[in-house]
């Protein structure tokens, strides 16, 4: 089996770029054969950095 791994640079609070540059590193590993993936931080997929939740506490808040 052959396994893939990849890490990047998210762009914080940008889950649609980060979607995207998973989706081509994905590809990428699939052009190598590779079967298995490995799976990514969950803050690439939500607004969890620091700066993020203070920059918008509304969000956050109730």
């Amino acid at each position: 089996m052959r396994i893939a791994t990849a890490q990047f640079t998210c762009v914080p609070a940008d889950v649609s770029a980060n979607v995207k540059q998973m989706a081509a590193l994905i590809a990428e590993a699939r052009t190598q054969d590779a079967e298995l993936i490995t799976t990514y931080r969950k803050q690439h997929l939500f607004e969890h950095e620091a700066g993020c939740i203070r920059s918008r506490a509304a969000r956050w808040t109730v």
